[in-house]
Parts: structure tokens; C-alpha cells; sequence
């Protein structure tokens, strides 16, 4: 495992302008640069990366982190590889130091998963070329759909046999042939399990599946075998064909497991990569055997998706290595209707689309075995068309000249794909085109493709709000307890509300029927948020002394604002009861800090840890309190007059403070609830008792509001 001064020294080395700048176009706006977030269709730059901070945000998509983040999320690699991409980017050598338990065990657990789809991919290709009846089968399968053992190599194609041969045994009565079984060799998942391979590693990765009684039996048999790859070249699934008639389903893909997920998977990824990035271009087709077949004919910037209709996190996929995408589906009626599908989706992220219709008949694999690859060329560039024009031919197959309904449907088909084109100048000569195909006004198309945008703009903007507000919504727990809420000994006195300057915003959202505790836990995370806000942010900043004499802060000698903290936490026995926060909290009393007579720096080495963290939900929570630090509201413009440290002697106390107070109400909402259940019981005794300290937290309660509002 990379060692922790290796960490230090890449993000010492590490610019975060640079590492993005790799990948997406940046332009200086003052002290930060912003451009195009390249996690979903943006057509405006929302991105903003903070050079002094060393953090990125997207303002439309929400994503967020440091230059980690966007390594893992971006390339889709893991915490390692992305450390280990900037060690190599800054020629930085990498120190290894020992795994904690947990690391080596999630490491482990993720290689030995790869290991057995490795071993399985090397098993089938050897009985494709060793065992006879899977040579017999498999291999003349393959030879008789043209393809070479040179391509069946390079893309590690294998057969996947049954452990019983099938023996013809005459004819029955009527002619017809019959046939016996015999063990001819042992399953894979034998062989698997006599080699040492965990049987769970075997049935996590859809290699096997374990019967009611125990035994383990072949996920794959009878089936040609097409391996996966990731981007790095690890096969971590399989797509796998039966031949023949059968009842059984055609193909039979792997499931998502911690290595694979089918929706960011793409056929041939592996093999096409180079060729699609020195084109920035590449090839969209159906099939496993296309996909071969076309780079058998030297044309190898071509993938297909992996058993599922096109997704989005497959075209991003493809735009981290191309501009364009070309479309070559099959010429039947599903093929064209998959095809009517992409477009929409490739648009919106942002991409270029043409599509190729193929002659009557054929398919990317049939049309390729029966060509050079001088006339495939040729044919694609003769045949390629932007997307208006394909939706055009095809749609208006059906649809007679004089049909105004039929046409009126198709023209709203093309003007809602236009509306995914966000350049402009690029959508307004498709809007040109439309208008000449159908001889319709330029105007008003344009203004129709407007409102289409506008109104999918207003849902997006209404679903986000919707989130929104779903993650704002207070917690499902009654407000706190008023006079009004109590039984009727319940004592009345002086308002609980502290300052309105300082009041909570809404907590984060309970999820229904949930325990107390996590209610508790959704109604606090607001202000345990507020005060490790300060902690990570000024922790080591002296508090002036007055304000070590505020309610449990201690003996009144000159503390930091981290020993304040701790000191009021620890008096009352308060643990935070976000475990997140939490986590954040001890790790902060648990770090080694360095030494230096400038609290700041030291306070700017501890920001840094934990913006560099190697758990992203920390990284995530910086990110959030460093973006808010820069956000300006009308309070914070009142407050940009003082410097934010030179108030910490009373927003320090303030907010733990308020912490408690905020505690002390929830449990007197508890409390109250108790006490109608002892009323109803009849239970005097502990209505009495719970009466009691009721009116103890109150008069607590009273005392921390004056405080609160004397600061």
C-alpha cells in the first residue's frame, strides 16, 4: 500500500488546474478557473476548480471533491490508481507500507475476484484449442463465422463445455435419432474448486450458482465464450452464446458484481481504445461478433454495449476518448429502432452523432466478412448521416405525403433531438435543415425546439428542486416542546429561542418509521456539522480568554478552539451521532499534527489531510464546508466586515451551545411523549419521575438560552 509520506509528496506536487486541465478545457476567472463539467451534458461552464483550495465543483450536477475524486469518478479507477496516475504524471516515487487488516481484506477480496474471472477466461480459451468436443463445437463455430485464431486470440474468445458429451444411440421408432450422456470430463466449477478457488468468489462473479444441497454447477455450458475487459485489460465477465436451437436464452451475460457493472461496460473497449482516441471517433454497433469481425478487417475503433440497450454511463465512456460516435446498428426493424434510441442519448451528452444504415439484410458482422476494409471505409463515409436525416428516412418510411397527422409526429420526433444540441450555431442549421426537408417555417421551429428545451430545463429544474428539498426537510420529530404541547403540569416560563440570527437551517431528511435515534441523529447533524465546520477550519486558533470561562468550556486558562471543543464535548459526555462526523471529529484528536508557532499553518496541513482523505465521504464534506466558506449571503456579507476568526470567541461557544440546547430539546420532546404514554397507562409514579426531569432540563435549557442570546 502507498505509504503516507508518498501521498504527502504527490499532493504536495499535484495542481489540481493541471490534472483537470488534462481533460477539460479551463479558463482563469480571478484566483479560480471554471469550464465544462464533464460528469453530464453542460452546455455552460459550471465547473468551478479552486487553485487555492485545490477543490473542484460542479454547480448544475452537484459533483464534487478534490483532484482524487475527479480521477476516480472521471476515469473510473480506483483510490490507488488514481495516486498512482499523479505519481507518474509528477515523476514522484512510490513508497509501499503495510495494509491495515481492513485495506488488505477489501483489496483482497477485489483481486480475488478478478483472479477467478481471469483463471475462468484462461480455462475456456484452453478448451476451445485442448478438449476435443469443445474444439469440434467451439472452434468450428467461430472458424465457420470467419473468424481467424488470430482475432479469436486477441479478443481471448473460449468455449464453455458441458461435462457430459452427448453420444448418438440409434433411432427410435418413428426415425428419429436418439442419444446418450456420459461424463467426459469435470465441470468447471470442479476444476475451480480443485485448484483452490473460493466457491463464493465463483458464484459472486455469475460463474457458478449453488444448488439447494450445496453442489456448485456451471453458470456457462454448451456456449461459445466472448470475455470483457475493463479499460486496463482485466477480464472481469463473460457474454456467452448457445448454438443451436435451444429453449434456452441466447445469450447469458455476467451479473453486476464489485468488478463489473453492465452499465459503464463496453464489448471490445479494451481493443479499441487507441484507435478511437487517435480518431477521436468511434463505432457503435450491436453485437459481440460485429465488434470482432470489424476489427478482424482492420477498422478497430468499433464497440458495442454489453448485453443492455446503450447507456449514458457508457457514452461517457466513449467521450473521454472521442468526439463523435457513428452509429452502425442492424438493418431489421429492431436494430433501427435501437438505433432511434441512441441518438437522444448521445446528444444530450454533448457528443457528436452520425448513423449508417446498412443494406436490407445485414449486419455490421455479415457486412464486414463480405468486404475489404478499403470498401467498409467507403461505404461508411458514402452512407453516414447526421441524425436528421436518418430520423427523416426512416420515420417517414411509414408515413404518405399527404398523412399531415403522420408528418406532424415525425417532424416533433427530429425538433425534440434537435433540442439535445447545445451548440448553437450547430442547432440552428439543423433547424435550417428540418424546415427544408418539410418545407416549414424556419421561425417556428426554432421557437418550438425552444419551448421543447425550456420544458425539459423546467423538469429538471423542478426534480432537483424536489431533491432538494427531500434532503432539506427537517427530521420527522415534533418541534420542540412549548407550553402548549405539555400535560397540564408541565411548567410554563420564559421563551427558549435563541438568537433569530443564529437559528438552525432545516436538518437534513429522516427516512419514515425510523427509530428515535435516528431521528435524533437527522434533527443534530445541522449543528454537529456547524461545530466540526470550526474544528477542521480554525481548530488551532487561540480563543481569546474570556471565552474559555463560557458554560463547560473548563478552567478558564487560553485554549484553541479544537480544546474548547473537546473540553465542552467531553463534560456533558456528548459523542457526535453521525458516524461520519463523528469519525471526522476523533481523527481530528488523533492525527499527528505538526509543530509550529503559526497556528495557521499548522491549521492549514490538518485542512489538507482531510481534503486529501482517502475515504471519499470525507473528502466530500470538506468540499462542502470549504465551497460554503466562499458562498456570499447577505449574513456572510455582513460578517466579510470581520474577519471569521476574529469572531470565533463567540460563534465557537455559540455553536456548541446551541449543539446542546438543541440536544436538551429533543430529549424533552422524548420526555414529553413518555409521560402521556405513563397518563395513559396510569402509571403516576413515572409520570411523576419523568415530571421531575422535565423540569430540571428546563431550567438547563433556560440558562443555555440567555447565554446564547448574551453573546
Amino acid at each position: 500500500m502507498i505509504s503516507k509520506a508518498t501521498i504527502a509528496r504527490i499532493m504536495d506536487a499535484t495542481l489540481i488546474e493541471e490534472v483537470i486541465g488534462d481533460f477539460v478545457t479551463l479558463k482563469r476567472r480571478g484566483s479560480n478557473y471554471s469550464g465544462l463539467c464533464p460528469f453530464h451534458a453542460d452546455n455552460n461552464p459550471s465547473m468551478n476548480v479552486s487553485s487555492t483550495r485545490q477543490i473542484f465543483k460542479c454547480f448544475a450536477c452537484g459533483k464534487a471533491g478534490n483532484v482524487i475524486t475527479f480521477l476516480m469518478e472521471h476515469e473510473h479507477i480506483s483510490y490507488p490508481e488514481a495516486l498512482r496516475y499523479l505519481a507518474n504524471r509528477y515523476n514522484i516515487e512510490i513508497e509501499e507500507k503495510e495494509e491495515t487488516p481492513e485495506e488488505a481484506a477489501q483489496r483482497m477480496h477485489t483481486e480475488s475476484l478478478t483472479i477467478v474471472t481471469e483463471f475462468a477466461q484462461k480455462y475456456y480459451s484452453e478448451m476451445l484449442y485442448n478438449d476435443e468436443m469443445s474444439s469440434r463445437i467451439g472452434l468450428n463455430y467461430f472458424y465457420s463465422r470467419g473468424f481467424t485464431d488470430e482475432i479469436i486470440k486477441k479478443f481471448g474468445l473460449g468455449y464453455a463445455p458441458s461435462s457430459l458429451d452427448r453420444i448418438p444411440n440409434g433411432m427410435d421408432a418413428g426415425g428419429n435419432p436418439q442419444y446418450r450422456y456420459k461424463k467426459a470430463r469435470p465441470s468447471f466449477s470442479d476444476v475451480a474448486l480443485e485448484k483452490g478457488y473460493n466457491a463464493d468468489y465463483l458464484v459472486e462473479t455469475g460463474l457458478s450458482f449453488k444448488k439447494d444441497d450445496g453442489r456448485l454447477v456451471d453458470m456457462y455450458y454448451d456456449r461459445v465464450v466472448f470475455p470483457i475487459y475493463t479499460i486496463s485489460g482485466k477480464v472481469t465477465a463473460f457474454s456467452c452464446r448457445v448454438l443451436g436451437s435451444s429453449d434456452q436464452a441466447k445469450y447469458k451475460n455476467s451479473p453486476d458484481s464489485e468488478i463489473y457493472h453492465k452499465s459503464y461496460a463496453l464489448y471490445g473497449f479494451y481493443q479499441a481504445k487507441n484507435a478511437i482516441a487517435a480518431r477521436r471517433s468511434c463505432i457503435l454497433v450491436e453485437g459481440n461478433a460485429d465488434v470482432v469481425m470489424m476489427h478482424q478487417k482492420g477498422i478497430e475503433n468499433v464497440v458495442a454495449s454489453c448485453g443492455t440497450a446503450l447507456t449514458s454511463g457508457q457514452v461517457l465512456m466513449i467521450k473521454r476518448f472521442a468526439d463523435t460516435i457513428t452509429v452502425i446498428y442492424d438493418s431489421d426493424a429492431a436494430g433501427i429502432k435501437a438505433a432511434l434510441k441512441a441518438i437522444n442519448l448521445i446528444l444530450q451528452e454533448n457528443m457528436k452523432v452520425n448513423l449508417v444504415l446498412l443494406p436490407e439484410g445485414e449486419d455490421p458482422d455479415s457486412f464486414a466478412k463480405a468486404h475489404e476494409k478499403d470498401e467498409i471505409e467507403d461505404y461508411i463515409d458514402a452512407h453516414s448521416q447526421d441524425f436528421v436525416s436518418y430520423m427523416e428516412m426512416i420515420l417517414m418510411k411509414d408515413v404518405g405525403q399527404n398523412d399531415i397527422y403522420g408528418r406532424h409526429q415525425v417532424v416533433n420526433e427530429i425538433m425534440r433531438s434537435i433540442s439535445y444540441v447545445s451548440d448553437e450555431n450547430l442547432r440552428g442549421m439543423f433547424v435550417q435543415k428540418l424546415a427544408r426537408l418539410f418545407d416549414m417555417d424556419e421561425n417556428k421551429i426554432t421557437r418550438q425546439v425552444g419551448r421543447i428545451w425550456r420544458e425539459r430545463r423546467d423538469q429538471q429544474r423542478a426534480q432537483k428542486e424536489r431533491e432538494a428539498e427531500r434532503r432539506e426537510q427537517p427530521a420527522a420529530v415534533p418541534p420542540p416542546p412549548s407550553a402548549e404541547d405539555a400535560p397540564d403540569e408541565y411548567p410554563s416560563g420564559e421563551s427558549m429561542t435563541p438568537d433569530p440570527d443564529y437559528a438552525p437551517v432545516q436538518a437534513e431528511p429522516a427516512a419514515p418509521e425510523k427509530s428515535s435515534a435516528v431521528q435524533a441523529f437527522s434533527y443534530l447533524s445541522q449543528f454537529e456539522k456547524e461545530i466540526l465546520s470550526l474544528l477542521v477550519r480554525f481548530g488551532e486558533a487561540p480563543l481569546p480568554d474570556e471565552s474559555s470561562m463560557m458554560y463547560g468550556a473548563g478552567l478558564g486558562r487560553s485554549v484553541t478552539v479544537a480544546q474548547y471543543i473537546k473540553d465542552s464535548m467531553d463534560n456533558d459526555e456528548l459523542v457526535f451521532t453521525c458516524p461520519l462526523y463523528k469519525q471526522i471529529y476523533d481523527e481530528y484528536f488523533s492525527i499527528e499534527k505538526p509543530y509550529s508557532e503559526d497556528w495557521e499553518e499548522v491549521q492549514g496541513s490538518i485542512t489538507k489531510y482531510f481534503t486529501f482523505h482517502s475515504d471519499q465521504e470525507i473528502v466530500r464534506f470538506m468540499t462542502d464546508i470549504l465551497d460554503e466558506d466562499q458562498l456570499l449571503t447577505s449574513r456572510k456579507l455582513r460578517e466579510s466586515l470581520t474577519p471569521e476568526v476574529h469572531t470565533l470567541g463567540k460563534s465557537v461557544p455559540k455553536a456548541v451551545l446551541t449543539y446542546k440546547l438543541r440536544l436538551l430539546e429533543h430529549t424533552c420532546t422524548e420526555i414529553i411523549a413518555g409521560i402521556k404514554a405513563a397518563e395513559k397507562a396510569g402509571d403516576e409514579a413515572a409520570k411523576s419521575e419523568a415530571l421531575n426531569q422535565l423540569v430540571i432540563i428546563n431550567s438547563v435549557k433556560l440558562a443555555l438560552t440567555k447565554e446564547i442570546n448574551s453573546l
